[in-house]
């Protein structure tokens, strides 16, 4: 027993009797789990019985029984103050579970935990790691960034929008950042208070802890794409992960949920209440259930490769490319979007070659080299380039796309023809961007690459003398 006492705050000159508490502490921590306010009569002794299971406190005229709550009501009342640690030192000690039970709460807390570390301290590396060892599927993590990267996955709840949510590229939602720290949620109707951010990471400017995380990300979704690179590799149409399943929003689900947890420890709601029985328990951070399931493999490394497409975009565009130009399974039409809202043109164009979408890829190589703003693209030059790269079986595509530069290098040799002799009317720069009619012709047609060898020659020839007597070959 602990007693303190105090003075009143009126004026009266009577002393105010002594408040004594009971203080619960964890075994194997010492740390303080519960203080607890009996009156202001002075306990003269505690007494222990049964392994500590009952508990008297002993005082002038009464006697106190303290009674043991079930322990998800113990890690609840825990978690709510954000001690993640202490709540699993608290299920590793109890006995009035299975073994097995412990296990998956200790896990379910530990899943917890990896969201709180994320959201609410910006440890994001040790999330992510302890994600890894729970098997997490890696949606769980994807969903705790803000929308313009988790997309769909993006949680509903407001108050889940992270330090980091407002940072974005540090132009427009940097001065609407706030430093305020997330409450944590398993999915049910109560949310937790949560600790604030260290002062160390607090210290550190919006964009730097936002570029934290989107690195610590492409890091992690980077590895997990080998993960299911591998699985592809071996032909396995799934991979196994550990899902969290949030239990039903509505009060009779709750209720049957919570009369499953009593009744695995032993005592049924529907028991009359007596000394021996336990208070219902109505969960709110454990409302969720983890299990082990298969997710199609190509399914989820669109999710991987459509996410990691939009860390790169925000953290690291020299990478885009690389992960463009090999088999990747990012979602077109989302990146499709993103590329164009970024004005990305050369890796849409990747892209699309990919997908084998060699009309889309060549409609962009045009419209840009039509357009005075086509930067790397502007110029007839880029839909040759283009146009090598083709499998023979596109040589219809090929005599569609083709036309353009080579009516462009008839009209530019024509003007040339008739400003002869005026200065400046070309650039070497310019002429590599505009090729010449007979060097198009050479290197789309006349060219030793497979492609061009396997296209039907009268057709070509047919198709050039059309365009030009001159170009027949």
């Amino acid at each position: 027993p602990n007693g303190s006492g105090s003075e009143p705050a009126s004026g009266d000159s009577r002393r105010s009797q002594a408040r004594f508490n009971v203080e619960v502490r964890n075994i194997a921590t010492q740390a303080l789990v519960q203080s607890l306010y009996l009156s202001e009569e002075a306990p003269t002794g505690i007494i222990n019985g049964s392994g500590g299971k009952q508990v008297w406190a002993i005082g002038s005229h009464t006697v106190w029984r303290l009674m043991p709550v079930p322990i998800q009501q113990q890690v609840e009342e825990v978690l709510s103050a954000g001690q993640y640690d202490e709540a699993i030192s608290l299920v590793a000690q109890s006995d009035s579970i299975l073994e097995s039970e412990k296990q998956d709460l200790t896990i379910k807390i530990r899943w917890l935990r990896a969201r709180w570390l994320f959201r609410d301290q910006a440890k994001y590396e040790e999330a992510l790691n302890e994600f890894t060892d729970l098997d997490a599927t890696p949606t769980e993590a994807i969903a705790l960034c803000p929308e313009r990267i988790a997309g769909d996955l993006a949680e509903d709840d407001e108050s889940n929008v992270g330090s980091f949510s407002d940072s974005g590229d540090g132009d427009d939602n940097g001065d609407n950042a706030t430093d305020a720290p997330v409450a944590e949620d398993a999915g049910a109707d109560e949310t937790l208070p949560s600790a604030a951010i260290s002062p160390k990471k607090r210290s550190k400017p919006k964009q730097v802890i936002w570029k934290e995380a989107l690195y610590a990300l492409m890091r992690y979704l980077t590895e997990h794409r080998r993960v299911l690179q591998r699985a592809i590799t071996e032909n396995r149409r799934e991979q196994e992960y550990v899902v969290r399943v949030l239990f039903q929003d509505d009060e009779d689900q709750n209720d049957d949920e919570n009369k499953a947890y009593n009744e695995k420890v032993g005592r049924s709601r529907s028991s009359t209440v007596d000394d021996d029985s336990l208070p219902h328990v109505r969960l709110k951070r454990l409302a969720f259930s983890l299990e082990r399931m298969g997710i199609p493999v190509a399914a989820m490394a669109q999710v991987v490769d459509t996410t990691l497409l939009k860390v790169y975009l925000e953290c690291s565009p020299g990478l885009l490319g690389p992960l463009l130009r090999v088999k990747n399974y990012c979602d077109v039409e989302q990146s499709e979007g993103l590329l164009l809202e970024h004005k990305r043109y050369s890796e849409l164009v990747d892209l699309y070659h990919g997908k084998g979408l060699y009309r889309n890829a060549l409609q962009l190589l045009q419209s840009q080299g039509k357009s005075s703003e086509g930067g790397l693209l502007r110029g007839s030059y880029p839909v040759v380039r283009y146009l090598l790269r083709l499998p023979a079986e596109q040589f219809e595509l090929v005599l569609e796309y083709v036309k353009w530069p080579i009516q462009v290098g008839m009209e530019r040799e024509k003007s040339l023809t008739e400003n002869d002799g005026e200065s400046g009317s070309d650039s070497s720069t310019d002429s590599e961007d505009w090729p010449t009619p007979s060097s198009i012709v050479s290197m789309v047609f006349a060219d030793d690459r497979p492609a061009a060898e396997l296209f039907p020659r009268l057709r070509v020839a047919t198709f050039l003398h059309q365009m030009s007597s001159r170009l027949a070959i």
